[in-house]
């Protein structure tokens, strides 16, 4: 699959038909999305990087028009849709009987330890009737999914009404397990239809979001190489060697030359200019060349271009970070296993789902084992979940330097503050006047304002180093960026 994508000369046409999915968030609340198996088909093949293109047909009005917009979004080439005026796409409804999946679960759990007669189950009894199948009543149904599920029907269950959730790990407070009964020592998540994948809002979604990003080993593996380039961008801001620093920041900025004497050469150089003079010049600026100690070249510490260049290398690993999402499947497949499974949010306790029994009404019935995020059912749930990650900027928070956090431009700020403190004190002493600068003192002087501010920068860049080679969550919150999470939360399990 990873070289199909990445061969970009591949051009694929889905053909079919996508429609308009309601399904229910509450029991008097719909929502809506677009779906279909060619459609779902397409979305992929434009995620991996091929040229899709989808052919169908649709109606003229706001759904249909919707909908087109939705499969541009993702990239896929809509010009083959052909609209027709009296005509619009097709609507269906995914109805999840609440009352029928709950008896489903205490059906299940007294057939499994002995006592199906412990209480009625209406609502699957008269879903048996209407199928007219096999099997007659509620009871028969249950051991007969039992015995298929697990070789025999008393095999002891029961139920978990809620978990306790790892507070270490998690910012929500939702406590309804992934887990809905236990079966033969099983922690089962029973789908009896169409369900929703996590409940609990955008705590919820943030929450499964760090775990698979600290449990996506080829983001964390790609993150080491962002950390270097970041940690790079940052140091070549700003200036390494003592030469760059002579001569104050104004003078750094528009370039001249640095004087033994300043007040000294000055008043040579106003000389130099007097018509008067004009017999003297020669000895004058044989004079002035001696007070020459250095000529800087202009921009050697501009502030305003160091700002510049940061935020050029800001954005620019901005989207360095984003694009490590678009190519990393670990973190999709992270991302669908802790939603499914909630190991972490439950501390892998009696609310974590390992297995999956999908059943129906007739007795039909499958049980997926979903111990890892490698499971087959992973990536079948996983192509109808379709996350996605996007970045926004949050707001900028100075360095933390007592808990250990840093962020990009406090970091620039403490480097150029530091550069500028320094430049000053050296550009105050090369501006007085006296023999002093002759004497050895003058130069240790200097060396040691260079290597305080050497110090104090390599300090500061290993600091960060350390900070950003923590892992991706790390580089996140560094340069200031939020998660802004999309995903189908409505499963057809």
């Amino acid at each position: 699959m990873n070289k199909i994508s990445q061969n970009k000369s591949i051009s694929v046409c889905a053909i079919g038909e996508c429609m308009v999915e309601l399904y229910y968030t509450s029991s008097n609340k719909l929502s809506f999305g677009y779906a279909g198996d060619t459609a779902n088909a397409a979305i992929y093949m434009a995620r991996m990087g091929l040229n899709t293109s989808y052919l169908t047909a649709t109606g003229v009005d706001s759904i249909s028009n919707k909908m087109i917009k939705y499969l541009s979004s993702e990239k896929i080439n809509t010009s083959f849709i052909k609209k027709n005026i009296s005509k619009t796409i097709g609507i269906y409804l995914i109805e999840t009987d609440t009352k029928a999946a709950k008896d489903m679960e205490h059906l299940l759990v007294n057939c499994a330890n002995g006592n199906p007669k412990s209480r009625s189950y209406s609502a699957i009894e008269s879903k048996v009737k209407n199928n007219k199948a096999a099997l007659n009543t509620a009871i028969e149904l249950g051991n007969y999914i039992l015995k298929n599920s697990y070789g025999k029907p008393k095999v002891g269950g029961s139920i978990v009404k809620s978990g306790s959730v790892n507070k270490a790990e998690w910012l929500g407070s939702n406590r309804t397990p992934k887990t809905d009964i236990m079966l033969g020592g099983e922690k089962v998540s029973l789908k009896t239809g169409s369900a929703q994948l996590m409940s609990g809002g955008a705590d919820e979604a943030l929450s499964t979001y760090n775990v698979a990003i600290k449990n996506s080993t080829d983001l964390n593996n790609k993150s080491k190489k962002l950390a270097e380039e970041i940690e790079k961008g940052i140091k070549n801001l700003l200036p390494t060697t003592r030469g760059e620093f002579m001569g104050g920041v104004d003078l750094q900025k528009q370039g001249g030359t640095v004087y033994l004497d300043t007040k000294k050469a000055k008043g040579l150089i106003k000389q130099i200019a007097d018509p008067k003079n004009s017999r003297k010049k020669g000895s004058l600026e044989r004079e002035l060349k001696s007070l020459k100690i250095k000529q800087v070249k202009s921009g050697t510490f501009n502030k305003d271009k160091v700002l510049k260049d940061a935020d050029a290398h800001n954005q620019y690993m901005k989207g360095k970070f984003a694009d490590l999402f678009k190519s990393s499947a670990s973190f999709k497949r992270e991302f669908v296993f802790e939603a499914m499974t909630g190991k972490v949010k439950f501390a892998d306790g009696p609310a974590t789902a390992t297995h999956f029994l999908v059943v129906d009404y007739v007795g039909n019935s499958k049980k997926n084992e979903v111990k890892s995020s490698s499971a087959d059912y992973v990536g079948k749930i996983l192509s109808q979940v379709r996350p996605d990650v996007k970045f926004k900027t949050s707001a900028e928070k100075k360095n933390d330097t007592k808990t250990g956090h840093y962020k990009f431009w406090s970091t620039v700020g403490l480097g150029v503050n530091a550069v500028n403190k320094t430049q000053n004190e050296m550009y105050d002493m090369l501006n007085s006047t006296g023999s002093e600068y002759l004497t050895e003192g003058f130069w240790d002087m200097l060396g040691r304002l260079w290597n305080k501010i050497q110090s104090f920068l390599s300090n500061l860049f290993n600091k960060v180093k350390n900070y950003l080679e923590q892992g991706i969550k790390y580089i996140q919150e560094y340069l200031s960026l939020e998660p802004v999470i999309s995903y189908n939360n409505n499963i057809r399990w």
